[in-house]
């Protein structure tokens, strides 16, 4: 995976978070994305392929866009929660309102 194919997977990881509704839908990126199957964690297995003065680099690169995805997985099912917990509030209290 070179810089611009990572670069383009870290676009489409962020679209699927964007488009992630739900802790459910979030898991779904998180396995899209993060699992051993996924593309970047494919191209870690490829790093053996590689001369031995680019694995680094190449290493840092991988492992810096994991990374990133994780913290911003974590961010938004943190900010997901947060809004269904909002959410649970105001259903509760509109069902104790018609009482």
């Amino acid at each position: 995976m070179n810089a611009d194919e990572l670069s383009l997977h870290l676009g489409e990881f962020r679209a699927a978070v964007a488009a992630a509704d739900s802790t459910v839908a979030l898991d779904e990126v998180r396995r899209n994305f993060l699992t051993k199957k996924s593309p970047v964690r494919l191209a870690m297995g490829g790093l053996r392929d590689l001369p031995p003065d680019r694995r680094a680099e190449v290493a840092a690169a991988l492992n810096g866009a994991v990374a990133t995805m994780e913290a911003e997985l974590v961010r938004s099912e943190e900010h997901t929660s947060e809004l269904q917990s909002h959410s649970d509030l105001v259903c509760r209290l509109l069902l104790e309102k018609k009482k």
